[in-house]
């Protein structure tokens, strides 16, 4: 059996226990959404496989801690949530999309802090790249993506086991910056912001 692989900005107590799968839920006739465990080393193929099969125009989505100056100002108490804020680039074709994938692409890989995704403006499907690099699935029927995770041998599971449920209070899981070349997550918001038209759409907790 192979052996699942974790990102470097992560860890997560008896990763042994996991391994590679997905599960689908019906929302409703018309509607799925799809959790899937993905090794390391496929995350990159899964994701471009994915975005393949978004029906353009499609946007970006970017989820990220905010910064410490915008944390002070949010947490009025030390028992306050956290706090992120997810970022939105509307309008690049799938080209264009792909070519700034690649510029930062060993960073959204590798760091744990840091979430992506791609959503189709024209059928709502998405891919998402969550917390502790759990991939997500949303669309509608008919489901575009069991076909992407059947490419690479990952096999559907009637209950998936994710990172989450190997954390206790004595061992939760880890995440942590990874940058790349000098380069971390601000960084790269910044040169999205000014560079590629990127801009933060909303701020959530946790």
């Amino acid at each position: 059996m192979t052996t699942f692989a974790t990102v470097r900005g992560i860890h997560i107590p008896r990763v042994a226990i996991l391994k590679e799968g997905y599960e689908i839920k019906l929302r409703d006739e018309n509607a799925f959404t799809i959790r899937a465990n993905v090794s390391a080393e496929k995350i990159d193929s899964v994701f471009r496989a994915s975005l393949a099969r978004l029906r353009e125009p499609v946007f970006l989505i970017l989820e990220a801690p905010c910064n410490q100056v915008r944390e002070i100002e949010l947490r009025k108490k030390p028992t306050d949530p956290v706090h992120r804020d997810v970022y939105f680039m509307d309008g690049p074709d799938r080209n264009r999309l792909i070519k700034i994938y690649e510029q930062f692409q060993e960073l959204l890989i590798h760091d744990g802090l840091i979430y992506f995704g791609v959503k189709s403006r024209k059928s709502g499907d998405e891919v998402f790249v969550s917390a502790y690099k759990i991939f997500n699935f949303f669309g509608q029927m008919p489901n575009r993506f069991e076909d992407v995770l059947a490419e690479f041998a990952i096999s559907k599971t009637e209950h998936l086991i994710t990172a989450w449920n190997t954390f206790t209070k004595d061992a939760p899981g880890e995440k942590s910056r990874c940058d790349v070349n000098g380069i971390g997550i601000y960084d790269m918001l910044e040169t999205l912001i000014r560079e590629q038209g990127l801009f933060r759409k909303k701020t959530i907790e946790g």
